[in-house]
């Protein structure tokens, strides 16, 4: 980090001078679920999507995501524009990154914690790493996308009807879109990450063409009540996107109207408390 130094000699005024570590560092809290959920999402599962911040990571100003031209043997690259980001000695999938940030894929790691580091110039005799941050691993760290991200954490999460595909949310959200609630007995897909380990497994970074289904025991409350098993259709990856999961499920009728609390557990690991879908 920054270093300051202040000097004061007779009638002089005080100079201060900034030392600046060169090379990558990752901020203070700077791993987390990419999903950016508040509070944050800071254990990882592999499989799931993250993300990383902090500054000198050598990309380019603005995000860049990663493109077709830029699979290897048509997965995602584990080292883009000569950027890596490292969990103990294993190199993870990336997404797409700029100089602050780097969205990743959390690669098999096995142990109860990994040391997360970014290398920059990765591969070269030069490369640069920067320290590790500790972050805890965990078989689920389930948490849903958002359409919007509100500093209180409550936020509407990124819902589709299943059968159209016409997003749904507040219809004051997108004015326009044709987005619109979700009614009773309607068929909803909403997007998540870090559902945990799948039948049959997908290994990280590859594009799965078809789904999986999520092993981990699960249980989604809908406005504080569990959902019959009966309504909840599927849990698990979304096909060929990887790291990305969906929960498929069935309003129920005689739910209430209002921006509903929706939580997903996965193996008892519960989805932050803040999302909700609108219901009308």
């Amino acid at each position: 980090g920054a270093v300051q130094i202040s000097a004061a000699t007779g009638s002089l005024p005080t100079a201060t001078f900034s030392l600046t570590a060169a090379g990558p560092q990752i901020n203070t809290g700077g791993v987390v679920g990419a999903a950016l959920s508040v509070p944050a999402v800071t254990s990882l599962s592999t499989g799931g999507i993250a993300s990383v911040f902090g500054t000198g990571f050598g990309g380019p100003s603005s995000y860049v995501q990663v493109g077709s031209a830029d699979l290897v043997s048509g997965a995602l690259p584990t080292n883009f524009k000569g950027i890596c980001v490292e969990l103990s000695g294993t190199y993870a999938p990336i997404f797409g990154l700029s100089n602050t940030q780097v969205n990743f894929q959390v690669p098999v790691v096995s142990a109860n914690s990994v040391s997360v580091q970014v290398v920059t110039n990765c591969g070269a005799t030069n490369q640069v790493a920067s320290l590790g941050v500790t972050a805890s691993i965990a078989p689920a760290a389930p948490e849903f996308f958002y359409f919007v991200q509100n500093s209180n954490g409550h936020n509407p999460v990124a819902a589709a009807d299943a059968q159209t595909n016409v997003g749904i949310a507040a219809s004051t959200l997108f004015p326009g879109s044709g987005y619109g609630p979700a009614k009773p007995n309607e068929y909803v897909t909403v997007y998540g990450t870090a559902f945990g380990a799948t039948n049959p497994a997908v290994a990280p970074g590859v594009f799965q063409p078809a789904g999986a289904q999520a092993t981990g025991a699960v249980q989604v409350l809908l406005n504080g009540q569990p959902l019959p098993a009966a309504n909840v259709l599927y849990v698990g990856i979304t096909p060929s996107s990887p790291g990305l999961y969906q929960l498929d499920f069935q309003v129920p009728s005689g739910t209430p109207s209002g921006d509903l609390p929706l939580v997903i557990s996965i193996g008892g690991i519960q989805s932050p408390a803040g999302a909700y879908i609108t219901v009308q």
